[in-house]
This record gives C-alpha cells, structure tokens and sequence, in this order.
C-alpha cells in the first residue's frame, strides 16, 4: 500500500493523539501498558511517584514537608461540587518557600460522555436544576471552553488544565518526529514515506494537570 506523504502525516498525528490520550488516562498507575510496536512506559515523575497522584511529596525551602495531590480518590462528577472541590485544591498549592503559589483552573478536558454536562455547566449562568436561580459556581470557575477529546475511553474522567507555568511543574510531551521517503512504487509511480516516532514525558511535579473521575 502506497501513502502519499499528506496521508502518512494525518496518519501519524492520529496515532500521536491516541497515544497522549492513553498516557493520561493511565497516569495514576505506575506503568502505562505496551501498544503495538511501543513498549511500556514508566509514568513516575521526578517526585517518585505517579503523574497522577494523590499525595504528591513536596519539601519547602524552609525543611517543612508535606503532601499535595492533582489526583481524587474519592469521585468527583463533572458538576458544580466537583469543580469546587478541585479549585480550592489548586489554590492550595504551595511553591518552594511554602507561600500559596496562586494556580487557577484554565480549561477541561473530557470525553466525548462528558460533553452535555461541560456544556449545562459551563454555558448556565444560574444553577440549570435550581429553581431558585441559584448562582452556578462552575460557571465562575472554568474561563475555557473545554477540549473535547474522543480518544479518552473512560467515560467518566476529566481532567482539568491549570495555569502552571513551565518550572511550576507542568508535564510536557516531547515528540522526535521522523517522514522520510524510502521507495518509488513502480506500479502508480507513488513515493512511498516511512513514519517514525518517539515519544518521552517529562514531568517533575505535574502541577499543570488534575485528574478527576
């Protein structure tokens, strides 16, 4: 089968997408699982412990040490009480001198399942299932407009993108990409492209994302 370079491209960035998908959806276990030809990845971060995780050690400046968490035990539905209880985690937060490091929610992520519950409380002013015209606090606290993703297959988490910037413990995805010609086929007179990729997470602390479910 002969690809021409655009559809190798398109082909490429699909598998790419899928792959991010799945790092995220198994960051809170300590192995992502083999996928075809890629092998398993270990997903703890610079603290020793897992991307996604509930107690996170951190050591200030000043010898205190303590845990915090971008990962909930506990379910936290896609509603109202969900995003308040994540927002008062992050603005929890804690930088290296042990002063509140002042993180706020910017946007979510969520499967397509998710999609009718992001819109009824993002898109409500007032409380949708109030009948007393209830102030809707999720509405307040998500700026974005949300970032449907079809390649998370849990129908049930969600995760929510912070404002951490780089070195306040973002988790980053590096891509060493490689579309090169390998032959002419005689038959169409088509070139022939071979893609290949490697990817690596890089992440410290991980403070740019919050799983919930």
């Amino acid at each position: 089968v002969s690809l021409l370079r655009e559809e190798l491209t398109h082909a490429l960035y699909k598998t790419k997408e899928y792959l991010i998908a799945v790092m995220f959806e198994y960051g809170h276990t300590t192995t992502v699982p083999s996928l075809g030809t890629m092998a398993a990845v270990n997903t703890l971060g610079g603290d020793a412990v897992t991307i996604f995780n509930a107690t996170h050690p951190w050591k200030t400046a000043n010898g205190n040490q303590y845990a915090w968490e971008n990962y909930s035990t506990a379910s936290l539905a896609l509603s109202e009480t969900g995003i308040e209880t994540i927002n008062t985690v992050i603005r929890r937060w804690k930088d290296n001198s042990g002063a509140p490091q002042n993180n706020m929610i910017k946007d979510i992520m969520y499967p397509p399942d998710l999609k009718g519950d992001f819109i009824r409380l993002t898109e409500s002013r007032l409380t949708p299932t109030s009948p007393n015209n209830a102030v809707n606090i999720g509405a307040k606290y998500i700026p974005g407009s949300g970032i449907e993703n079809q390649w998370l297959s849990d129908t049930a988490d969600y995760y929510v993108r912070t404002d951490a910037r780089d070195g306040s413990m973002e988790m980053i995805f590096g891509w060493d990409d490689s579309i090169t010609p390998k032959w002419i086929n005689p038959r169409t007179g088509n070139t022939c492209f071979r893609a290949d990729f490697s990817v690596g997470v890089g992440a410290n602390q991980c403070r740019e994302w919050y799983k919930a479910a």
